[in-house]
């Protein structure tokens, strides 16, 4: 990470949609997937101390605290490098070393209630039934979020 003139890490990207309508936080310039896959919300739910309920209706309102959300983000980018292959990218076999403490400073540089806002609705989606025990993305919920993404995705601080 570099520093700009005004201090801020000028590395960190925006959390956003791909394509495929799953949500991608950047991290340097490189692009992880959040992967809300059963493990990883067993995962969340242990390290928060919350049910996956309460930690949607906070991600909501706005109401996740910073160290909530670098556990989100590091447990979901995690589940992603678990599932990878040898054809895998090098960046979704290195995925598997994030941390809450490794994610939190570009989660922060990002701006937390930007972060927050899109995890809405990824765990709303975890929540309501919209994803595979592996954290792919079916049925309806998959197609409103992939064509979310081909329409208009979601742009840095907006």
């Amino acid at each position: 990470m570099s520093e700009d003139s005004s201090g801020a890490l000028a590395d960190a990207q925006a959390i956003r949609l791909n394509i495929s309508g799953e949500l991608e936080f950047d991290m340097e310039g490189v692009a992880y997937v959040l992967r809300p896959s059963m493990d990883a919300i067993e995962a969340i739910e242990r390290q928060t101390g919350k049910s996956l309920l309460e930690l949607a209706n906070d991600a909501r309102g706005l109401r996740l605290k910073l160290p909530d959300v670098a556990v989100i983000v590091a447990e979901t980018i995690r589940a992603w490098g678990r599932e990878a292959t040898a054809t895998s990218s090098d960046v979704q076999r290195d995925a598997a070393k994030y941390t809450p403490a490794g994610v939190k400073p570009f989660i922060f540089a990002a701006g937390v209630a930007q972060v927050n806002a899109r995890l809405a609705a990824l765990l709303m989606g975890a929540v309501s039934g919209g994803y595979d025990p592996f954290g792919h993305g079916k049925g309806e919920w998959a197609d409103q979020l992939a064509a979310m993404a081909r329409k208009k995705p979601i742009p840095a601080g907006g």
